[in-house]
């Protein structure tokens, strides 16, 4: 029950998450700075798993990771799927979280869908990697925005969020077009199959459902100069008739994270 976009710079890259949770689900906890085998990340804590979904490290790799529900799930005793995310973040760059990836028993893990996001990806440079657990075997996926994570009607919930992206990114892939995205919801237009009420709705990238809802927003850029993760714990949705983005009385549910970049190895074309 995810939604993220990204978007890719001459000189980078910026990634755009939506995390959707059940509502008994224990709160998760702001974005905590880790230094494990001398690598630097950041990332929100699972505090049911002690893991992610999403992390930023020193050396600019970040790794998305969603729920695929469709999978089957492994007979093994489970490891949560969060704790991969902080594995991978000791990693260097993608290829080398990649290999990491292979060593992993991932019997022991429910199924997921990974992206990778390697230090040297600009609008020239590589691509966004991903690959997919389905419980049975790890295969390589090409990620196409938005990727959508649902438990609950994933065929017309990623038709729907996948046609409101390409209505959004109509006169381009910017900031404020991939925001209004994570922040919206169903349309009130009478002639949509899929007519809803105008908030709360399970399709919308911004989702609120009887059970689960939106529960936070994760924005990443990374530049050969600047690392930051912005937290938004809650909805981007400022509709008073959804539900309260202030969360478990936290009284500032935003929180930005800056992280010092180490020297890498850059593309040609943002060598100064």
């Amino acid at each position: 029950m995810c939604t993220a976009t990204w978007m890719l710079t001459s000189s980078g890259y910026q990634i755009y998450f939506n995390r959707d949770e059940q509502k008994g689900r224990p709160e998760a906890l702001p974005p905590t700075r880790f230094d494990n085998t001398g690598t630097e990340f950041v990332m929100p804590v699972d505090p049911v798993g002690g893991g992610s979904w999403i992390a930023m490290n020193e050396h600019g790799l970040s790794l998305c990771l969603l729920n695929f529900y469709q999978g089957k799930m492994p007979q093994h005793p489970l490891i949560s799927r969060g704790l991969l995310i902080k594995q991978l973040a000791n990693c260097r760059t993608a290829h080398e979280a990649l290999a990491t990836l292979d060593t992993v028993p991932l019997l022991h893990y429910a199924p997921f869908s990974l992206m990778l996001f390697d230090p040297t990806l600009t609008q020239s440079h590589g691509e966004v990697l991903g690959m997919c657990w389905n419980g049975i075997s790890l295969s390589t996926i090409t990620p196409q925005a938005p990727m959508v994570s649902s438990g609950v009607d994933l065929h017309n919930v990623t038709a729907y969020r996948q046609g409101e992206y390409l209505r959004y990114i109509e006169h381009g892939v910017t900031a404020e077009s991939l925001r209004a995205f994570h922040a919206s919801h169903i349309s009130n237009d009478e002639s949509l199959t899929f007519k809803r009420n105008a908030c709360h709705s399970h399709l919308s990238a911004c989702m609120h459902r009887d059970d689960a809802h939106t529960v936070s927003f994760t924005h990443i850029e990374v530049t050969p100069q600047l690392l930051t993760m912005n937290y938004h714990a809650g909805s981007l949705c400022d509709d008073e008739s959804c539900e309260k983005r202030e969360i478990s009385g936290n009284k500032n549910p935003t929180s930005s994270f800056l992280l010092v970049r180490k020297m890498i190895t850059a593309p040609a074309e943002l060598i100064i």
